[in-house]
């Protein structure tokens, strides 16, 4: 049993450094928007900064419906889901997603 705990430690640890580099963003998202978990930001801000607060604070309120009904697509369907978006950086600067 601690070796299995161990070896499943290990695997998490081998997946968070993969996602880490990835150029994507990924995202741990519950069905209101709150990001619960993100591989990495590309602004000022942290990691840290980011879990706890919602996905549509960083994009315009035009995208918020058709995230709203991905992110509903997704706990319906039990199906991974993308969306492309532009979201709005601390410093006004626009990143496209």
């Amino acid at each position: 049993m601690k070796r299995q705990l161990a070896q499943a430690k290990e695997d998490v640890q081998r997946l968070r450094s993969i996602l880490e580099v990835l150029p994507d963003h990924i995202m741990l998202l519950d069905v209101a928007g709150k990001i619960l978990d993100i591989n990495h930001t590309d602004t000022d801000l942290t990691v840290q900064d980011v879990i706890g607060t919602s996905l549509f604070q960083y994009m315009p309120e035009e995208a918020h419906a058709g995230a709203a009904n991905c992110l509903i697509s997704v706990w319906d369907s039990g199906r991974a889901s993308s969306y492309e978006t532009q979201l709005q950086s601390q410093d006004g600067s626009t990143q496209y997603y």
